[in-house]
């Protein structure tokens, strides 16, 4: 399966179970509030009812230990892909710009939990896959802040600090999405080779 065909198919099943409204806590309606795992869980769940892509999505896939550690990679599909997820959300449910929203994203040490952090993690990992990086990214329909500064950050510091090879990016946007403020969403993605 190519990087390509797994970010369409989760940009399709995150916008899928968006038009069902679900609720997480006391957020508004819209896959935008839920968390990276909720959101992982639910395009996953609705992918395996899907009758021409279940294969790929079986039950095996998920969330799985590190080979040799105690962390937990985000999306591995046996013998495919092992992938960590973060999301990127410059602004809360309340409309209101997040605070230190780009430290999930570019915060630039082994260790931690931002998407850097995870792409030195995968690449030193034991996954004997492919592996990448892939971000849900929302915002409004018309930007309030343009997300490629960031994105663009964090192939530097990847490609030229940790001289990690990267794929191109990869993107699929949805649009009209439920909720208010991430009434976008950008499934963003990267091969580590």
């Amino acid at each position: 399966m190519q990087l390509q065909f797994l970010i369409n198919h989760l940009a399709n099943a995150l916008k899928a179970v968006d038009a069902t409204m679900p609720v997480e806590g006391n957020f508004q309606p819209g896959i935008g509030p839920h968390t990276e795992d909720h959101a992982r869980d639910m395009a996953l769940n609705h992918l395996r009812k899907q009758g021409d892509v279940n294969a790929e999505y079986n039950q095996q896939a998920g969330s799985v230990q590190y080979p040799g550690r105690r962390e937990m990679c985000d999306l591995v599909i046996p013998n495919e892909w092992a992938i960590e997820l973060k999301l990127l959300r410059p602004f809360g449910d309340n409309d209101r710009e997040a605070e230190h929203w780009s430290n999930k994203i570019l915060h630039p040490y082994y260790g931690n939990k931002s998407a850097v952090g995870d792409v030195l993690k995968l690449r030193d990992s034991g996954f004997n896959t492919k592996k990448a990086v892939v971000l849900f990214a929302y915002e409004h329909t018309e930007p309030r802040i343009e997300l490629e500064f960031t994105l663009r950050t964090f192939e530097m510091i990847c490609t030229q600090l940790y001289q990690v090879n990267l794929s191109s990016r990869i993107t699929e946007v949805r649009e009209s999405l439920v909720h208010p403020t991430f009434s976008v969403l950008k499934v963003i993605g990267w091969e580590l080779s």
